[in-house]
């Protein structure tokens, strides 16, 4: 009879440990999504259904799946010291490129850098991430090196390669973009956008150095604490991607014009005159018709904004992102 009450007993008591540890687990997860990062705030998440409609996806596709190529695909290999290494002190350690591999058209592995993008927990935190891919300077593909891939957080998955591909096509200066299915150690993580980085790499292939190329986020834990949330008000909120090297990399001078000028303008007509040169209306209006084709609100005055300055012409333009 004592047996028989261990016989049960003890199953019970390693199902209930293994709840309660699952739990925690799962409470830490919820924990870290909405207090790890400053400034961010998620929706609630039902945990539980999530991962059990996760498992039930996976058991489909690998019951349905032909092996038919459709999308161009893109495998990365991530040693479990790298996968852990990224998420070991969230959010920073999101921005530390670690070691991967890429598969080749040959069929070779080739050495690359991985790291998680954004501040958002939406980008990390799911099953499905938002990946920073650098490629070595000997090894770049097209003249490009770094390539983000974009975790949707809509359900249009093709709305972000459509967008530049409108951008290209009305003349807008826009990264290199493509729908392609990514593989992390041959587990589909689905469709994403590829898309070239704004860097000097970029510029270089445009051939329209030497620039500033200019970052402006307020938002998240980009926000400087205690400030205004708008972008151009002060231009201590942009960051610098890639510099004019004949300047000291501080140096926002030209920034500084732009937006003394925006203010100024609007009780000057000849502050005005001197914005537009500034600041030339046919490149901003067809950047507005771009956004009004595009359906985007995703560039606005406190978030996602990237601004191409030219300081021998005195000219700022935005672009898309």
């Amino acid at each position: 009879m004592i047996f028989r009450k261990r016989f049960v007993l003890i199953p019970l008591i390693a199902i209930a440990a293994a709840l309660v540890w699952s739990a925690v687990a799962l409470i830490h997860k919820d924990w870290r999504a909405g207090y790890s990062t400053r400034d961010v705030y998620i929706s609630a998440v039902n945990w539980p259904m999530y991962y059990a409609e996760l498992a039930v996806r996976k058991f489909w596709r690998d019951l349905t799946d032909k092996g038919e190529v459709g999308l161009p695909q893109v495998r990365l290999y991530l040693p479990a010291r790298s996968t852990a290494a990224l998420m070991a002190d969230i959010p920073d350690s999101t921005k530390v490129y670690q070691r991967a591999y890429m598969l080749q058209p040959d069929g070779s592995l080739e050495r690359v850098q991985v790291r998680y993008r954004g501040d958002n927990p939406i980008n990390w935190l799911f099953e499905k991430k938002s990946l920073r891919v650098k490629l070595r300077k000997s090894r770049m593909r097209d003249g490009v090196r770094v390539f983000n891939y974009g975790a949707v957080q809509s359900p249009e998955l093709l709305g972000e390669h459509i967008a530049f591909e409108v951008a290209r096509r009305i003349d807008v200066t826009a990264p290199k973009s493509r729908p392609v299915e990514l593989f992390i150690n041959d587990r589909s993580r689905g469709v994403m956008a590829e898309i070239e980085r704004y860097d000097e790499t970029f510029l270089r292939n445009r051939n329209i150095m030497p620039v500033n190329l200019y970052k402006g986020e307020q938002y998240n834990a980009d926000l400087v604490p205690g400030t205004s949330r708008m972008l151009f008000e002060n231009g201590r909120f942009w960051i610098k991607i890639s510099a004019f090297n004949r300047r000291l990399e501080s140096d926002r001078s030209d920034l500084d014009r732009l937006l003394s000028l925006l203010g100024s303008s609007e009780t000057n007509l000849e502050e005005f005159d001197r914005f537009l040169e500034a600041a030339p209306l046919h490149d901003w209006a067809k950047f507005a018709a771009y956004q009004v084709l595009s359906q985007s609100t995703h560039n606005d005055n406190a978030h996602n904004m990237r601004l191409l300055s030219d300081v021998w012409r005195g000219q700022v333009l935005p672009l898309p992102y």
